[in-house]
C-alpha cells in the first residue's frame, strides 16, 4: 500500500512540474496548450485506450507496421510517454517552441505544421529502420520500440 503511493507520487512529479512551467511563464498559446492537455490526459490514464498499459503494444514499431499494417502505431506513440520526466521533458521544449512558433504561424498553419512533422517523424522512423536492417543483416532496427511527442 505504502509503495504504491510512493509510485503514484513519483508518476506525477512531472506533471507538477510541468503545470508549475505552464503557470510561470508567458501564457501558452491554444493549439500548444491543448496538444499538452491531451498527452498529459494520455499520460494520466485519462484516456482508457491510450493508457500506460497499452504502451507496448501500441509503441511505434515499425516492424509491425510495416508487416502487419498496424497503422494506429504511426500516431498513437506520439501522444505517450514512458514516465513522468519523459512527459515533462518532451512537454517543457514543446511549450517553449510552441510559445514562440505558433503566434508567428498563427493557430492554424501551426497545427497543421505540427500534425506534418509528427506524422513525417513517424513515417521516418519506420523508413530509416527499415533500409538500416536491410543494409545491415542482423540488426534489429524495425523492433525497437519507441514513444513520445519527440519521436525518439
Amino acid at each position: 500500500m505504502h509503495r504504491q503511493r510512493q509510485q503514484d507520487h513519483r508518476r506525477t512529479l512531472g506533471v507538477l512540474l510541468l503545470l508549475n512551467e505552464i503557470l510561470r511563464g508567458a501564457p501558452v498559446p491554444p493549439i500548444t496548450l491543448a496538444a499538452v492537455a491531451a498527452q498529459v490526459a494520455v499520460f494520466l490514464e485519462m484516456v482508457p485506450f491510450l493508457s500506460s498499459r497499452y504502451t507496448q503494444s501500441l509503441c511505434l514499431l515499425p516492424s509491425r507496421i510495416m508487416k502487419r499494417k498496424e497503422w494506429i502505431r504511426l500516431f498513437a506513440p506520439l501522444i505517450m510517454h514512458a514516465d513522468d520526466m519523459h512527459l515533462y521533458y518532451n512537454m517543457v521544449s514543446f511549450i517553449w517552441k510552441g510559445r514562440r512558433l505558433e503566434p508567428l504561424l498563427g493557430p492554424i498553419r501551426y497545427a497543421l505544421t505540427l500534425l506534418s512533422l509528427a506524422a513525417a517523424s513517424a513515417v521516418i522512423t519506420v523508413g530509416v529502420s527499415s533500409f538500416l536492417d536491410d543494409a545491415m543483416p542482423g540488426s534489429n532496427y524495425s523492433s525497437q520500440c519507441a514513444v513520445g511527442f519527440s519521436g525518439q
